[in-house]
């Protein structure tokens, strides 16, 4: 599959990073030189200098042959433009990245319309994965599935935990309800694990887990999670992000206040959100912090623009006794040799961008065969939690999962049948139009059916 990215920056230094890993023909086009220089000589990709708005470019680039067109620059008119004009030079699918929050409405109507087959907003999927995880304060993330039916959250074990020291077979003798949720993942230290009823939980190992939102819940709380409803957020910083954001707090009753140190943008903000109260000012300095009742916060939400400002207010917040932190962040390697990967709840959004188009990449290389959903990556990336529906033509239709031979480092996590979830037992069968979970660890999967050996 031949595939053209427009821009160097973040969201398009992730998908050289993501897809020419996945062995994908690869053509980057920036124009700034020294971008381009630095990823071609880090990735397996080839590269085009120049303006992709403009027609030269982008046939010097060959985009006639082009199956997947995505253009990401941080410019929203030259991602429309690049899109329309490649479209009609023969770029079979083409993706533009949008984030200006006036431009909103296109994600409803203007989808194929134009030569751009999917608009995306990764601020606007930014903040609906922050509004996800408000739910579960004690999470460190929480994903979607079934249409919001189900969940897969992650949450850490702690010292003299009532399942700290139990296989998991052994977890039916201290929860009624354990059928009804499944341990998917467990992470330990450095090490991921697949896990089947023999494995034993320890300390500080971090569970994914996954069921219906109820019994879910249930779960959550046993293991300590804070049953405090989040009632009020401050968020620092006017992003893209708070824009869409700040309005779908207001409409769960979630009373706001954003601190601004840019006035237009500030006054902006508090004319579009009349319920939220808007500050000018620093929101990086303690003492105005105080001054607006941090401490009195349910949530913090850190959007600046500068990711060792937001570590820091997270930081101060968690010491403060705050609930619940979001942590915007751009650079991921930062926290990794900072030692702060466990920095509560960390969203980076030029990562659920490319989430997103590799969903949407491995969907389109399978036109037949069942369809993915959802996918979300998950355990630093490491494993793929990914929501199918079964085709008629799979070869799992009829098959009662103990016949299933699956092949290493997979699992179904939950089956969804007419309204149920269902979590599998060997007895199961699956059914044409069931929606299923599988959870990968070090798995390429693009159909349902390569879960199967042979």
């Amino acid at each position: 599959m031949k595939i053209s990215i427009v821009g160097a920056g973040a969201v398009g230094s992730a998908l050289c990073e993501d897809l020419s890993s996945k062995q994908y023909d690869v053509t980057l086009i920036e124009k700034d030189a020294h971008k381009l220089e630095d990823l071609l000589s880090n990735y397996d990709i080839m590269g085009v200098l120049g303006n992709a708005a403009t027609i030269s470019v982008l046939k010097e680039a060959k985009i006639e042959d082009c199956d997947v067109f995505i253009a990401v620059t941080n410019y929203d008119e030259i991602n429309l433009m690049a899109s329309i004009v490649a479209k009609e030079l023969g770029a079979k699918y083409t993706i533009a990245r949008v984030s200006n929050p006036e431009y909103t409405d296109y994600l409803n109507f203007s989808n194929g319309k134009l030569g751009i087959d999917l608009i995306v907003n990764p601020e606007l999927e930014a903040a609906t994965e922050m509004l996800n995880n408000l739910d579960y304060p004690s999470a460190f993330s929480v994903e979607s599935f079934f249409r919001g039916r189900a969940h897969l959250i992650s949450l850490d074990v702690s010292e003299g935990s009532q399942i700290d020291g139990l296989a998991l077979s052994q977890l039916g003798t201290v929860f009624d309800y354990i059928d009804k949720i499944l341990i998917c993942v467990v992470e330990r230290q450095d090490e991921i694990f697949i896990p089947y009823g023999d494995f034993v939980i320890r300390a500080n190992d971090r569970l994914y887990v996954t069921g219906d939102t109820q019994q879910l819940r249930e779960f959550y709380q046993v293991l300590g999670g804070s049953t405090k409803k989040i009632r009020s957020t401050m968020i620092v910083g006017a992003s893209n992000i708070a824009f869409h954001l700040v309005p779908k707090l207001i409409q769960r009753k979630i009373a706001v206040k954003v601190i601004e140190r840019k006035e237009e943008k500030a006054y902006r903000l508090a004319a579009e959100n009349e319920q939220a109260m808007v500050i000018v000012g620093d929101g990086t300095h303690p003492d105005l912090l105080f001054e607006e009742y941090l401490e009195n916060f349910d949530a913090l939400i850190t959007l600046t623009g500068i990711d060792e400002e937001n570590i820091v207010l997270s930081i101060l917040a968690k010491r403060l006794g705050i609930s619940k932190t979001l942590t915007k962040m751009d650079r991921v390697a930062l926290l990794e040799y900072t030692g702060l990967m466990d920095l509560e709840t960390v969203v980076i959004p030029h990562r659920l961008f490319a989430d997103r188009i590799i969903h949407l990449v491995r969907s389109f290389v399978r036109s037949y065969g069942s369809s993915i959903e959802k996918f979300y990556r998950i355990a630093n990336n490491q494993v793929e939690a990914i929501e199918f529906i079964v085709a008629s033509d799979s070869r799992l239709v009829g098959k009662s999962l103990i016949e299933i031979n699956l092949v290493d480092n997979v699992l179904i996590g939950s089956i969804f049948r007419q309204g149920q979830i269902i979590i599998p037992s060997g007895h199961d069968q699956l059914q044409v139009g069931d929606r299923l979970i599988i959870v990968a660890y070090q798995r390429d999967i693009s159909d349902l059916d390569d879960i199967l050996r042979g």
